[in-house]
């Protein structure tokens, strides 16, 4: 029996430290892990509602959250832009005219059968709206990931954009800052 005890330990020791490793490298790698617990009925039926998004740096710190976040959909390819995500805009403004060593890396899913460009074409989406806000567009990256998930029966998919924060090489802050001084000597 003593020996049954001893077992019970070790096993719920070692279950603590793998669901204290995933919930720390789950956050660094892929985001929130609670996709599963936090479905409503409505998402359970099929239909997508938008879910919290984040910003991160690029050592998995979040430095913006907004209540709802991006919808991609599979007719067209589109983005949608929900009202109370309008100011992360202002957010990534402000954060790269404060870190001028910093980049914007902005990563969307494409299934396989979409193919890459259509997660580009999202991706170029979100850049031209941060450019048309005034961002440097040298300061912005678009990707495409491959990925599986599924849309819901109208067609969305609510978790299919990242957008992460990480330093620029020493070669794009040159040719950034070369590009700036051009610019204001044009202008004089």
């Amino acid at each position: 029996m003593n020996h049954f005890f001893k077992s019970l330990l070790w096993f719920l020791v070692l279950a603590l430290i793998a669901a204290i490793a995933h919930y720390f490298y789950g956050q660094k790698f892929c985001g929130s892990c609670d996709g599963a617990k936090n479905k409503t009925d409505v998402e359970s039926q099929g239909v997508s509602k938008f879910s919290e998004f984040s910003i991160r740096d690029a050592d998995g710190k979040t430095l913006f959250t907004f209540p709802e976040g991006f919808l991609i959909n599979s007719k067209g390819g589109s983005v949608e832009i929900p009202e109370s995500l309008n100011s992360f805009r202002d957010s990534v403004f402000n954060y790269l005219n404060h870190n001028q060593g910093k980049e914007l890396l902005i990563t969307v899913k494409y299934l396989s059968d979409e193919g890459e460009p259509m997660g580009l074409d999202r991706a170029r989406f979100l850049k031209d709206v941060l450019v048309k806000f005034g961002l440097n567009p040298d300061k912005i990256y678009p990707q495409a990931m491959l990925s599986d998930y599924a849309y819901d029966v109208n067609g969305n998919y609510s978790e299919g954009i990242g957008m992460l924060f990480r330093n620029s090489s020493e070669e794009n802050v040159k040719r950034i800052e070369s590009s700036i001084t051009t610019d204001v000597k044009k202008a004089y």
